[in-house]
């Protein structure tokens, strides 16, 4: 929502504004692109980390829950399980 001034009656009033996915994801992309995106703390910057780190736990945890040396990897199931974590912090959505 946001604020706007009618030309008519010079009252501000607040109105819904709705935009498509694929301009949520444009304004997303413009501001990691024009926000230094190399450096720490920026949006660019902040994303990856976060998906660095749903990888990582998601590896970890693969790798804390296996039973024998010799047991190999679900890479797929610890991809999802990536994604799925990524999905929680970010949109507080289940995926998995």
């Amino acid at each position: 929502m946001r604020d706007e001034t009618t030309e008519a009656t010079g009252e501000e009033t607040r109105v819904k504004v709705f935009i498509t996915v694929r301009e949520a994801m444009s304004v997303l992309k413009h501001e990691m692109i024009n926000d230094n995106p190399s450096e720490k703390g920026s949006l660019a910057h902040s994303w990856h980390d976060n998906i660095a780190m749903a990888c990582f736990d998601a590896s970890e945890d693969a790798e804390l829950n296996r039973n024998h040396e010799s047991d190999s990897l679900d890479h797929h199931a610890i991809a999802n399980d990536a994604a799925s974590r990524f999905m929680k912090r970010f949109f507080n959505v289940e995926t998995s």
